[in-house]
């Protein structure tokens, strides 16, 4: 939630309040503010509408989180699973939704990380990685790193938003359209063209078929005497016949 949220949720407890006769005054609502503060206004009013429906007794702060979805979400994974996002990220083309934490303890370790020989590296980690989120203190900050293969970051974002590391639709971001050119997209984009183009374009076609078609005169050739005399009477009519030569 929100510092801007904070009348929303003082409203929302009263109002639970009230439902079983009861009163909560500021210092008790700041502290169910402090302990729920990490999740969605929307998930705390939902958890406590289904508490409402099941419980004749006012809510506890852990009874309240049993009703939000993926409340585990909002703590720290374990060292093992940190681990296999951390080795993950180490393919520059993988994406991975990782934690500060998760990423910051790899880094101390990543001048020992052997592919061939993992376990030393991976033992120092799950050392690093608690001790760094023991000392933090602060929920998980859930992110997208995403690798040079831009195809895969649109499922490991839907994954993370699954498991509620990501709010909704953060994954719309990484989806790739495919190309959506068809044929009748083509079709379309001739007929809009206007009339005057196309009779541009049939007018082009006629003078290229009428050049291509038109038959050159056959050149006149200028022979010596005696080629002219030995050449066929069929071809003197086409052949030019020397200067000052008779015809005959």
């Amino acid at each position: 939630m929100t510092q801007d949220e904070k009348r929303k949720f003082a409203e929302l407890m009263s109002g639970c309040a009230a439902s079983y006769r009861q009163e909560i005054d500021q210092a008790t609502t700041k502290i169910f503010w402090g302990m729920l503060e990490g999740y969605a206004l929307e998930d705390v009013q939902q958890a406590v509408t289904k508490h409402l429906r099941a419980s004749k007794f006012f809510p506890t702060i852990a009874e309240i989180i049993e009703h939000i979805p993926n409340a585990n979400a909002h703590e720290h994974i374990g060292a093992d699973e940190a681990w296999i996002i951390a080795k993950t990220a180490m393919n520059p083309n993988s994406s991975v939704c990782a934690t500060d934490e998760i990423l910051q303890a790899f880094d101390t370790v990543q001048a020992v990380y052997n592919h061939r020989d993992e376990n030393p590296a991976r033992m120092a980690f799950r050392e690093a990685y608690n001790r760094i989120v023991k000392a933090s203190g602060i929920k998980p900050r859930w992110f997208m790193s995403v690798g040079e293969d831009k195809a895969q970051a649109e499922a490991v974002a839907l994954k993370a938003v699954q498991l509620g590391r990501l709010p909704a639709g953060a994954a719309d971001k990484y989806r790739i359209e495919a190309p959506t050119t068809t044929v009748t997209k083509l079709i379309e984009g001739y007929v809009s063209k206007t009339t005057a183009d196309i009779r541009q374009d049939a007018m082009a076609g006629i003078k290229l078929s009428l050049v291509s078609s038109t038959k050159k005169p056959r050149e006149k050739i200028t022979l010596t005497d005696d080629q002219y005399e030995e050449q066929p009477w069929y071809l003197k009519e086409t052949n030019q016949k020397p200067l000052g030569k008779q015809c005959r």
